[in-house]
């Protein structure tokens, strides 16, 4: 088998190194026929020297490339090892997978990859530290995806460039498709980055730029993208579903649209679900048939244009003089409780407190109280869910139309302390009952009562006393 004696390998890495010149441990100038070789033995790394090949490539399973120094230790950077060519690569089984390593791709013309799978075939391929660029042909795309019904294909990539004239990636097969791409960038002069013309295409962005005429395109099939700490530019909207619902879950991400329609988001129909996303451009909203659906209730920048609506205008309002942020009525925006759910209505929600509880507000501020106390020095008709210190002696006059629970606390600090009963109201304290319309009397300083309303009975029962308290 070639390579076998390859002194300048010293690590052992592989035995199966491309130059592109033989010697000096090179034992192929041909990548193709290292990769053949190496299928045939079972499986491995191809190491590839410094050097631009030309060649087209039938990538096989299980037999990865890896861009290599001269001794086949040191990975090196993208462009040291420049493959020219249109490659392809297709699953002859259940499961196959390829990753290149610190490889530079290019097309003089045509397609760059074409990855397809049969049934129940899956196709894998795999780049970390590799570049790619398609740019030279104005039809060119960097990577066709065409699995048939019931096969898969997936393309992953880590810390990569790639560059086209034409789509990133095209999905044009019946089966499944999928994407997932971090820590680099995407960017194509005319096409987009993402386009499904037929099967089920998915694309998830991680951590990295894309650039294009639209970020995720749907012509045919079904579309899904997820975008995670993703800056986007598009000069277009920036996903449009074109003929089946797509789905768009956008997290802590940048989408600038220059779209001549009005919308970021557009097409027949779809859902976007989204948390801290800023859109930014030319665009001005969602297309009305794009559900949207917030994951966390706060303002979403729209808009960095001086005077315009800054905040998604699908939840808030913002008054432009000032900048305050105002919920929309109509929003899908609800405050469940403990019992009933409150939905704002023309921008205002109330909150009220219930029996033995008030509310007060002032400024941007909400207090909520079980009681609130206040000083009697003069004669007084009190709140109910009140508190009031007699300071001085004087008659306190319950509430005329108090509801069932709402109560009414009262410390004399000094006496005598008169409660009187509003209209046909009694008072009981334990056993004892006054009369309609009668009072209750306390003799000493210290002397305290709590006292709740039952409606039935028109009453007030104490709840708690202390002291001596004279009904009449």
């Amino acid at each position: 088998m070639p390579g076998r004696n390859n002194a300048s390998n010293k690590f052992a890495f592989s035995s199966y190194i491309v130059g592109t010149t033989l010697g000096d441990g090179c034992n192929y100038t041909s990548i193709q026929t290292a990769i053949n070789d190496l299928f045939a033995a079972g499986g491995g790394v191809v190491l590839i020297r410094p050097g631009t090949y030309t060649e087209n490539l039938t990538l096989r399973s299980r037999v990865d490339l890896f861009g290599a120094s001269v001794d086949g230790r040191v990975p090196i950077g993208i462009g040291q090892v420049e493959i020219v060519g249109n490659h392809t690569f297709s699953s002859l089984g259940p499961f196959a997978i390829v990753i290149a390593t610190n490889i530079g791709f290019s097309t003089l013309a045509g397609d760059a990859f074409v990855l397809s799978a049969g049934v129940g075939n899956t196709a894998i391929l795999a780049m970390q530290d590799c570049g790619l660029t398609a740019t030279t042909d104005p039809a060119s795309r960097a990577f066709v995806l065409n699995p048939v019904m019931g096969g898969s294909v997936q393309f992953s990539a880590d810390n990569s460039q790639i560059n086209s004239s034409s789509h990133n990636f095209e999905v044009i097969g019946a089966g499944s498709s999928g994407v997932f791409f971090q820590f680099g960038t995407l960017s194509s002069s005319t096409g987009d980055t993402f386009a499904v013309s037929a099967g089920t295409g998915s694309i998830q962005l991680l951590r990295c730029t894309a650039n294009g005429d639209r970020i995720v395109s749907e012509a045919g099939g079904s579309a899904g993208a997820t975008f995670s700490y993703v800056e986007t530019f598009s000069s277009n909207e920036a996903v449009f579903f074109g003929t089946n619902p797509g789905t768009l879950s956008a997290f802590h991400s940048t989408i600038q649209s220059n779209a001549a329609s009005g919308f970021f988001i557009d097409g027949v129909a779809g859902t976007i679900g989204y948390e801290n996303i800023v859109l930014t451009g030319t665009a001005t909203g969602i297309s009305g048939t794009i559900t949207p659906n917030v994951f966390d209730w706060k303002p979403y920048g729209t808009t960095t244009s001086v005077g315009v609506n800054r905040y998604n205008p699908l939840d808030f309002t913002v008054t432009a003089a000032t900048g305050e942020v105002n919920l929309i009525a109509s929003a899908a925006s609800s405050f469940p409780t403990d019992s009933g759910t409150a939905l704002p209505a023309a921008g205002v929600l109330n909150i009220l407190g219930g029996p033995g509880v008030t509310t007060s507000a002032a400024g941007n501020t909400i207090t909520v109280n079980s009681v609130i106390w206040s000083n009697a020095a003069a004669p007084v008709t009190v709140l109910s869910d009140s508190g009031t210190f007699d300071v001085v002696g004087v008659t306190i006059t319950l509430p005329a139309a108090p509801v069932q629970g709402e109560e009414c606390r009262v410390i004399s600090v000094a006496s005598p302390t008169v409660i009187q009963a509003a209209g046909v109201q009694t008072i009981q304290l334990g056993n004892v009952v006054s009369s309609a319309g009668g009072t209750c009397t306390g003799t000493d300083v210290g002397d305290s009562v709590v006292l709740v309303y039952f409606v039935a009975f028109d009453r007030w029962y104490s709840a708690a006393t202390n002291g001596n308290w004279i009904l009449a």
